[in-house]
């Protein structure tokens, strides 16, 4: 049995818009759009935020955008191979971050930016052709600023204790999943 390139056709999601909820591999979350111009190209813009608001503690806004450009390597049956590429920011505001509470003296903002680049290879399975689940494990590049991480292949939203450390990675690179199951997500198609 051979490679055949007829045999080879992804399923044609031409033309097709969907919202949904994804995962990165970085760790961070939120709501999806996809959208595939093309027969082997797509899009999908993701955001997701946190707001903390408390009397004592002070307030927080955590954000997180990304960016996915994919590519159709196969159709397997109901299912799609994707290789792509993704760009992922993360955001943190905490108005009591810069207080000093663990911050050991340090003049640390309370505010900052953690950037990061994915080269996701994603299994996407269409249970119909309204709703599809996606699977994903890659590269990850991520780019830790020097008041800690935001993004680490976990939750993006973690205490603020634990996301300032004291140790002081500049890049981080990642080979796997991002997690015990890797980046996973949903999209409903119209």
């Amino acid at each position: 049995m051979g490679f055949s390139p007829d045999k080879a056709q992804a399923k044609d999601m031409r033309g097709k818009l969907g919202i949904g909820a994804n995962t990165t591999l970085t760790g961070a979350h939120g709501l999806t759009v996809r959208y595939w111009p093309t027969r082997r190209f797509g899009l999908e813009i993701m955001a997701g935020t946190t707001i903390a608001r408390g009397s004592d503690s002070g307030n927080r806004i955590n954000v997180a955008f990304s960016a996915k450009f994919s590519y159709v390597l196969r159709e397997i049956g109901r299912a799609n191979l994707l290789v792509g590429v993704r760009g992922v920011v993360a955001y943190v505001n905490d108005d009591n971050f810069g207080a000093g509470e663990n911050t050991g003296g340090a003049d640390i903002a309370n505010s900052y930016v953690h950037p990061a680049v994915e080269a996701p290879l994603t299994i996407e399975y269409y249970f119909s052709d309204a709703f599809s689940v996606q699977l994903a494990a890659g590269l990850a590049l991520s780019f830790v600023p020097k008041e800690g991480a935001l993004l680490g292949g976990g939750r993006l939203f973690g205490d603020i204790h634990t996301a300032h450390s004291t140790r002081n990675f500049e890049t981080v690179i990642g080979l796997g999943s991002g997690g015990l199951f890797g980046s996973a997500g949903f999209t409903f198609y119209f």
